[in-house]
């Protein structure tokens, strides 16, 4: 059964190890063996390599320290300072408070569509009778004045 190496246990020379030594483990022999103090020396961590970090202390912002779990500042929730940003530092899609298109109401500029480019207006339009439906048909007129034309069965509403 294998198990994990024990640098106390399976050191080369039993108790030549002290506090703060390092021990590089041979495979081969199955032991460990202390390393001379900088034969054997960690790099330190970037962004790229992958080494030794020193902690920061609570609220630390020194440079080439890391912050710790128990940080106060993970965990405290604090009211954004007021700020203000300027057009070309936001990213996506934003409308500014001061651009004049938010409160200019213009009069719609003259246009047409057709048809099929409102919706639902073609299939509104289809369900209606033509003009022509009612040719031939009696007309029947409202109002003060009798109509100047008027054809065979046509009625007049008088409203005088």
């Amino acid at each position: 059964m294998s198990r994990f190496p024990d640098p106390l246990r399976d050191l080369a020379t039993p108790g030549a190890a002290v506090e703060g030594d390092v021990a590089s483990w041979d495979a081969t022999l199955g032991k460990w063996h202390p390393v001379a103090p900088g034969a054997a020396s960690v790099p330190d961590a970037t962004t790229t390599v992958k080494g030794k970090v020193e902690l920061a202390t609570d609220g630390e912002n020194a440079a080439g320290v890391v912050v710790q779990g128990n940080d106060a500042r993970l965990s405290n929730a604090r009211t954004p300072t007021s700020h203000t940003h300027a057009p070309g530092e936001v990213a996506g899609t934003a409308v500014i408070t001061t651009d004049a298109r938010l409160s200019d109401a213009r009069t719609p500029t003259a246009h047409s569509h057709a048809t099929s480019e409102v919706t639902g207006l073609d299939t509104a339009l289809s369900g209606k009778l033509a003009a022509t439906a009612f040719a031939g048909l009696a007309k029947i007129a409202v109002g003060t004045v009798a109509p100047g034309s008027p054809g065979v069965g046509d009625l007049w509403v008088d409203t005088n």
